[in-house]
């Protein structure tokens, strides 16, 4: 019965932590017409590192102080670097293309961890992941079929597709950077000095006077992305301790979906969000990218079965 509880807790934060991440695209993409997206990814890691300074205390200097050598500090300037582009360049490309288009390119990353997994960390890998590169492959070319002919260079869509690609590789590079140091650091302390390298870095160029220029509802979404930075880690994080990984990776996968749905259920009715205006083809094609992604996230059979148990 307890076990059945946890599971129960995990999958319902799971399903919290996918409605999050499905909704945030649509807010950021409401944010930027107002808000440069340097400013706003420096406004989202000032607000990310006092929630978590005030939720981890004296936590993180006594965690730095245990795993601190030369190897931590370069794995932690690499993630921050790579947080920090992930963040910018995401908002660069949102501002080119629709929230479920990025979504759809940001199904990438599982691919690009699977592949640095195997350089990296020498894991395993499953043949029928295959499978899931050639149905990425597939639904993507579904789903811009619209939008052919806008593939051009130094178009938008192109440009959007530019950022968001390196976006992904960005993620990526933080994601592996994290995994290397989980081993010795708890995600919370990984977390708030990778945003404090953002902070940082982004502090001289950020317009920080923005915010007073903001109406309520560019505030409450401001606040409402600033949280989510660390409320959806935080919810998976915890997640992760009561189901699968293969569960959590499943359930992640259909992130797009989720975006797709807001989008076609919100845009209609607002002036702040352009429509989607998907045929057919498109919406099979983002079924497709998401299946593919699916596949990417289940591991080895031994892996599998091991996450069960």
């Amino acid at each position: 019965m307890e076990s059945d509880n946890r599971r129960t807790f995990g999958l319902t934060l799971m399903a919290c932590t996918l409605l999050m991440w499905g909704s945030l695209p649509l807010q950021l993409k409401i944010l930027i017409s107002q808000i440069d997206p340097t400013t706003l990814t420096w406004y989202r890691f000032t607000g990310a590192m006092i929630v978590l300074a005030v939720i981890g205390r004296r936590t993180f200097v006594k965690d730095l102080r245990q795993a601190w050598c030369r190897r931590t500090v370069v794995l932690l300037l690499l993630g921050g670097i790579g947080l920090t582009a992930n963040y910018l360049t995401y908002l660069k490309g949102l501002d080119h293309l629709t929230p479920s288009t990025a979504q759809i390119l940001m199904q990438t990353v599982p691919f690009m961890v699977l592949g640095g997994g195997i350089v990296i960390f020498g894991e395993a890998f499953a043949g029928r992941q295959w499978w899931g590169v050639v149905f990425l492959a597939i639904g993507s070319v579904l789903f811009f079929n619209q939008r052919v002919d806008q593939i051009a260079f130094g178009s938008d869509l192109l440009t959007g597709i530019g950022f968001i690609l390196f976006s992904a590789v960005s993620w990526t590079t933080f994601l592996l950077s994290q995994k290397a140091l989980l081993a010795h650091l708890r995600s919370r302390t990984i977390l708030l000095v990778c945003y404090l390298t953002g902070f940082l870095i982004l502090g001289t160029r950020a317009n920080v006077g923005t915010i007073l220029s903001l109406d309520t509802v560019f505030l409450t979404l401001l606040l409402s992305a600033t949280l989510l930075a660390v409320i959806s880690y935080l919810t998976f994080a915890t997640a992760m301790r009561r189901v699968p990984a293969t569960t959590a990776g499943l359930t992640i996968a259909n992130i797009p979906l989720i975006t797709l749905l807001f989008m076609l259920t919100f845009a209609p009715h607002t002036d702040l969000l352009a429509p989607e205006n998907l045929n057919t083809m498109a919406l099979a094609g983002a079924c497709l990218v998401v299946f593919g992604s699916a596949i990417g996230a289940m591991g080895p059979k031994t892996e599998v079965s091991r996450s069960t148990e």
